[in-house]
């Protein structure tokens, strides 16, 4: 089927695929260097172990992102994987490693995230909030309230 729309001569199949291909064979997909997001998002403050730290909760992300010098920093058990190409931080990055559950303190409640670290020298934290539902999140973007119960 594929073929034949192709072989139809010029029409929008080939002319999207040929962009489509173009697209792929320009992209560098080479691990850069992460550059947080500059952006209005919210932040929040955490404690992890004994450290407050600030992050950044993403209702739109599908998963949670430590920066390699954050997660260093906080001495968090880095756990090594095969490399992992993805799109997060508005950029294809690679995630390098991954730290199994640390103990996430947001006021009363402990939760329990898998992070995905990623090269950077900058101290990045970004959470998907997947823990919001046991918790009754509500967020109040506004005025920048994060509301829960623990």
């Amino acid at each position: 089927m594929v073929g034949s729309l192709l072989s139809a001569g010029p029409n929008d199949y080939g002319r999207n695929l040929l962009t489509a291909m173009n697209t792929i064979q320009n992209r560098d997909l080479q691990a850069n260097e992460i550059e947080p997001i500059k952006t209005t998002a919210m932040k929040m403050k955490l404690r992890v172990k004994d450290k407050v730290v600030v992050a950044t909760p993403d209702t739109g992300a599908t998963m949670s992102i430590i920066s390699n010098s954050f997660a260093k920093k906080l001495e968090l058990p880095i756990l090594p994987i095969n490399p992992i190409k993805v799109l997060a931080l508005n950029n294809i990055t690679t995630i390098i490693e991954v730290i199994n559950k640390p103990s996430l303190k947001i006021q009363q409640a402990v939760v329990f995230v898998i992070l995905r670290v990623v090269k950077s020298s900058k101290l990045i934290l970004l959470l998907r909030i997947d823990w919001h539902i046991k918790y009754a999140v509500v967020i109040n973007v506004g005025n920048n309230i994060l509301d829960f119960m623990a």
